[in-house]
C-alpha cells in the first residue's frame, strides 16, 4: 500500500509547484509546496535539547531509525546512521512522556541538511511543512520547559 504521492507542475504564475498525497495512520494529507531555496540560514525559532527515539519515514516508504537532537516549532535536528538526500519529504515521529501521560509527535516535513558528524553519524536536518494539533500543543509544552 502505498501511502505517498508527489506531482509537480506549475501554477497560473509559472511558479513551479509540487502536490504531496500523503495518508498516514489512515488519515490523508495534501500539500501544496512551491519550490524555494532551501539554505543554512540562522535559526530564527527557539530550539530546545530533546533526546527520544525517532523514525523518519521517507517518500518511498523507506525508515530509518534516528534519535531528536534537539527541536523547534519550525523543525528538528536528528542523528541518522546513513546520510539522507537532500530535499526529500519525509514525515517524523517520535514519543514524549509529559508529566504521567506519553505523547506522540507526527510532523510533515523536508531535510534541509544531512552532514557527517565524527561523533554521530549524520546530523540530519528537517524543516517541518505540517504538524498535526496535538503535536504543536506538546512542542509548545517541551519549549517552554
Amino acid at each position: 500500500m502505498k501511502c505517498w504521492s508527489t506531482t509537480t507542475g506549475s501554477d497560473k504564475k509559472g511558479n513551479e509547484l509540487s502536490v504531496i498525497a500523503i495518508t498516514l495512520l489512515g488519515f490523508p494529507y495534501c500539500y501544496y509546496i512551491w519550490s524555494c531555496v532551501m539554505s543554512h540560514k540562522p535559526r530564527a525559532a527557539r530550539r530546545r535539547e530533546v533526546r527520544h527515539p525517532a523514525t523518519l519515514t521517507m517518500t518511498d516508504q523507506s525508515a530509518h531509525d534516528a534519535h531528536t537532537l534537539d527541536l523547534s516549532h519550525g523543525g528538528i535536528s536528528l542523528q541518522t546512521a546513513s546520510q539522507i538526500r537532500l530535499a526529500q519529504y519525509c514525515a517524523v515521529s517520535f514519543q514524549v512522556q509529559l508529566g504521567e501521560a506519553n505523547h506522540n509527535i507526527l510532523a510533515m516535513g523536508q531535510v534541509v541538511y544531512s552532514d557527517p558528524d565524527a561523533v554521530l553519524g549524520f546530523k540530519t536536518g528537517v524543516q517541518f511543512l505540517r504538524i498535526d494539533n496535538g503535536s504543536v500543543a506538546v512542542i509548545d509544552q517541551l519549549l517552554q520547559e
